[in-house]
């Protein structure tokens, strides 16, 4: 008697994900995954520049917002104060000002002295051209002086990018400049991770992944050497899109990370298993 072809599936999908794991045997609900870094950043200056200042060390625990190394930006500096300065007088629109309300006074002394027939008609029609000149010439210095603010607030976005900023609370792993080394832009010079929890992926049969859920628990194993360490995690995740090719299904599961174990190590993902 021919067994049907769906049992004969079923069953060859249950022999691929027995097949033994790298440290461990793998049973029919584990899968082989790599316990990852939540998060791990390998951070660069968007402008080249020379190192003036590292304010950290590897294995220092860093906070998201934190300046991690500093460029020579004494020129950048030096060139903000002058835009400061432009930014913050007020001296040209007051001299227009001034010159505004000079010409509005003469004008309407002219037109006084027009009724009374002291001036003629060319004297009024110059004495409103002054006016409107002084007008002008104050929307000029308004307009320079937004012009100005808005210099300044370049500038001191520019300044930012003479400093290494870390983008997430981490501990710093590797530093791969000095101080007074050049920096070449968009080359890495300081990486942060952040390894706890744990952000561990694995490719698990599509048809399985529909009897799992977010928030689902999970067990995970890590063998090293001779010894085993065992730890629980819980499903974030599943991915929207399977793969066609193996049949399979990509499974984000998070978990807290043991204090003894690094991140970057294999591990086995036990599903549906009998909690402690």
């Amino acid at each position: 008697m021919k067994i049907p072809w769906i049992v004969a599936a079923i069953v060859s999908v249950l022999v691929v994900f027995a097949a033994p794991a790298p440290g461990g045997e793998a049973s029919e609900q584990s899968f082989r995954g790599i316990a990852r870094a939540q998060q791990d950043m390998r951070l660069k200056f968007a402008i080249p520049g020379r190192v003036a200042e590292v304010l950290v060390l590897e294995g220092q625990r860093v906070s998201k917002g934190e300046v991690l190394i500093r460029l020579d930006d004494q020129d950048a500096r030096e060139q903000l104060k002058v835009l400061r300065l432009r930014a913050d007088s007020t001296i040209e629109i007051d001299s227009a000002q001034a010159s505004l309300d000079l010409a509005t006074s003469e004008e309407q002394r002219v037109r006084d002295a027009h009724k009374n027939g002291g001036a003629n008609e060319f004297e009024v029609r110059r004495a409103e051209l002054v006016t409107l000149q002084a007008k002008l010439t104050l929307g000029l210095r308004q307009r320079q002086q937004l012009e100005a603010v808005g210099a300044l607030r370049r500038a001191e976005l520019a300044l930012r990018e003479y400093s290494c900023i870390s983008s997430i609370d981490g501990v710093v792993e590797e530093i791969g400049i000095e101080v007074g080394e050049l920096v070449d832009r968009h080359a890495p010079v300081v990486r942060v991770v952040r390894a706890d929890p744990l952000r561990i992926e694995v490719s698990v049969a599509t048809a399985f992944t529909l009897s799992l859920r977010a928030n689902d628990p999970v067990k995970i194993r890590a063998v090293l050497s001779d010894s085993e360490h065992i730890f629980t995690g819980h499903i974030v995740r599943f991915a929207q899109i399977a793969d066609p090719a193996s049949g399979t299904r990509m499974v984000i599961i998070e978990a807290p990370k043991p204090e003894q174990l690094p991140a970057g190590i294999r591990v086995l993902v036990e599903f549906n298993h009998e909690m402690d």
